[in-house]
């Protein structure tokens, strides 16, 4: 039953696709949008995979120009390619161009995120990042930083013959984060949210179809997760601050 369910829905988001395009105005750039949702996603992924994006890019502006439309991760998207392209991105304002990100990723990370925010919304999350990197208060964090390097070269490059750097660099990159923003030193739960982050950024950059056993479906499971394991770690933080087991 639930196979002919998807079918039949795949069937007419295809229908309303064929429909909106007769539809649509001429005054796009070139470029083809692919299938609906999917797009050309799967060919770019493909040569992401194979270290060989900018290979697919060449052949899109060989093939189309500086200027190209296209659907990319369920999103319709406009590739610019160029100095002039750059300075435009780079010097409009607000009101002619704003910071949008895949649908797989705001489903992932929500509509709030860093990366959605415009505007007063986006300054003031920035400020508060900003307060919390002066070095003022970053010489408070010397010592914690420090433990975690050294606890990582023990556990994970002592008396290895070979390392693979890159995942490494990752784990402790990680770690430090989960020491200083939330707070977490040593514990199961950091192994809990590393291995759920992973799962949430194998989703980032995925076609945003959320069927089971999806890639996109596991990773908003984990974000789900994720949340929830921040949101008892911020009542704790709130607990402790009023029962004065901790300072601010």
């Amino acid at each position: 039953m639930e196979p002919l369910i998807y079918l039949t829905s795949l069937l007419l988001i295809l229908s309303l696709f064929l429909l909106v395009t007769k539809r649509s105005p001429k005054n796009l750039p070139p470029g083809s949008m692919g299938l609906p949702i999917i797009g050309q996603s799967l060919s770019f992924l493909q040569a992401m995979r194979a270290n060989k994006g900018e290979q697919w890019l060449q052949e899109r502006i060989k093939k189309y120009g500086p200027i190209s439309k296209l659907n990319l991760f369920g999103t319709p998207t406009v590739f610019l390619h160029g100095q002039a392209a750059n300075k435009f991105i780079y010097t409009c304002d607000d009101n002619t161009l704003v910071s949008r990100q895949p649908v797989s990723v705001r489903r992932i990370c929500g509509d709030r995120n860093i990366f959605e925010l415009t505007g007063n919304d986006h300054k003031c999350i920035r400020a508060a990042i900003g307060s919390f990197l002066k070095v003022e208060v970053l010489k408070k964090y010397v010592g914690k930083m420090d433990k975690e390097i050294r606890m990582h070269l023990h556990m994970h490059w002592h008396g290895k013959e070979e390392v693979k750097v890159m995942p490494k660099m990752k784990t402790l990159t990680f770690n430090i984060i989960c020491s200083l923003i939330l707070g977490i030193e040593q514990e199961p739960r950091r192994d809990v949210l590393a291995e759920l982050f992973q799962e949430m950024m194998e989703g980032m950059l995925s076609v945003p179809v959320n069927f089971p056993f999806t890639r996109f479906n596991r990773s908003l499971r984990a974000a789900a997760k994720t949340r929830a394991i921040i949101m008892d770690l911020i009542a704790e933080k709130r607990m402790a601050l009023q029962e004065k087991r901790a300072s601010p």
